[in-house]
């Protein structure tokens, strides 16, 4: 099957949108707050050592190494003094690949030679510029030393619209090493024309194509299995247990097709998820007058990304960022459907699809930044509080945690495995040359 480019969305198109979609973010947060999270501190901490090097981020730099090595140079640069700007960066990058993906998504369905009216093009750009908005991200977007599993998108976009295999291998192999996440979604992405254009659930497996994908996936995922085998002889890595039960499975079944499906943070909120599923039952209802093709696009919407999730389903602990390809794939999904609608639907449609995915996608921010602030400003009063404690003991001074996490909100902030690393953070980075031994 060949794939129509879409003469469009040329690089300069996508960056202008990118660009627009920073630049909406930016604005949002500019009387917003934020912190560090759980882990960072532990980093943060480390990363006065001046023995410090990779292999201080211990299972990370196993297991995600380009993780490791983007935020080792961000730390190194000093770039986590300025958490907005870095968030605005890797929005950026992350829109750049989301936006390629779904309109090559797009391009590949579209009629040959069929171009868009300029109004049409105009809705186009507005409603992938809201998806680059998307509000439940936040473990990756929000979260700064998981900024860098965010590349993971320009990775996956750069691997379909590359023709070189060889390259291909590349591509997937960096995504790879940004987050596991990706596995399952590199390996299914490059099927979704097929299945959108008509095909059975197994025609395109027996594709040539998807034999010479399958097997450039295997040399990829062979290859990251190398180096984390050879880089955990380096560090030392927890084992992590895996529950391969029914009712395990089940349960987070349950509990990722919540975050898929509804817009989330650690919290549904439901009436913001109404208007989202209101505005992707309209598009459905309304992009096309085949059943067979609106049930079609349902049913991939639905079920692609819940299936790209499996390797989240089998571990023991609970992390929004486990799916963050699945999120990708729904996105482009919804993208392309949201382009075709573009294409075949009244302004009316239009019009009100995207108020309703304003409404939703803002307001659900508009959430999470108020509790980011709240938490933010907590944080900053206990780093002044400790500041003054470690300047006035008397060494050898023992101090009392205590409960640090008082009074925050909801968000995955200080958990109690941070206390002791955000206390060190703080030492250190006021320069607090002191014997100071911390109890719980």
């Amino acid at each position: 099957m060949m794939i129509q480019w879409d003469p469009i969305m040329k690089l300069k198109t996508t960056l202008s949108l990118a660009l627009i979609a920073t630049f909406l973010f930016s604005l949002m947060a500019i009387s917003s707050q934020f912190s560090f999270l759980a882990d960072d501190y532990i980093f943060l901490s480390r990363s006065f050592n001046l023995s410090f090097n990779l292999q201080d981020f211990g299972v990370i730099y196993a297991r995600r190494p380009l993780t490791a090595f983007v935020n080792y140079g961000l730390l190194k640069l000093g770039l986590f003094d300025h958490l907005k700007l870095l968030f605005c960066i890797f929005l950026f990058l992350h829109s750049v690949g989301l936006i390629q993906i779904s309109n090559w998504l797009f391009s590949s369905v579209q009629q040959p030679n069929k171009t868009s009216s300029s109004q049409n093009t105009r809705w186009k750009y507005t409603f992938v510029i809201l998806l680059c908005l998307y509000p439940s991200l936040h473990e990756v977007m929000l979260w700064p030393f998981n900024l860098p599993y965010s590349l993971g998108t320009l990775f996956l976009a750069a691997m379909v619209l590359s023709s070189s295999i060889f390259m291909r291998v590349v591509w997937m192999l960096l995504a790879f090493c940004t987050l596991e996440t990706y596995f399952v979604s590199a390996l299914i992405l490059p099927i979704l024309p097929e299945l959108l254009s008509g095909a059975t659930l197994f025609e395109p497996l027996k594709t040539n194509r998807f034999k010479i994908h399958s097997l450039t996936w295997m040399i990829a995922f062979l290859i990251y299995l190398g180096i984390r085998w050879r880089l955990s002889s380096h560090v030392s890595i927890a084992s992590f247990d895996l529950d391969f039960s029914l009712s395990h499975l089940v349960s987070f079944a349950k509990m990722y097709g919540s975050v898929l499906w509804t817009l989330h943070f650690y919290k549904t909120s439901w009436i913001f998820s109404l208007l989202e599923w209101i505005a992707i039952l309209i598009t459905i209802l309304s992009f096309s007058s085949s059943t067979r093709e609106k049930a079609r696009y349902a049913a991939l919407l639905f079920l692609v990304p819940f299936l790209s999730m499996p390797q989240a389903l089998i571990m023991t602990y609970y992390a929004p960022r486990a799916i963050h390809g699945a999120v990708v794939l729904k996105l482009a999904l919804f993208g392309n459907l949201l382009s075709l609608f573009s294409e075949r639907s009244s302004s009316r449609l239009k019009g009100i699809t995207l108020i309703l995915l304003m409404i939703a996608y803002l307001g659900e921010t508009s959430i999470i930044f108020s509790q980011k602030t709240q938490n933010s400003l907590l944080l900053q009063r206990q780093e002044e509080i400790w500041t003054q404690k470690f300047r006035e003991c008397q060494e050898p001074c023992v101090l009392s945690m205590g409960d640090l996490d008082h009074g925050l909100k909801r968000d995955w902030v200080l958990p109690s495995f941070a206390f002791e690393p955000f206390l060190r953070w703080i030492q250190h980075k006021n320069h607090i040359q002191k014997n100071i031994s911390l109890t719980p």
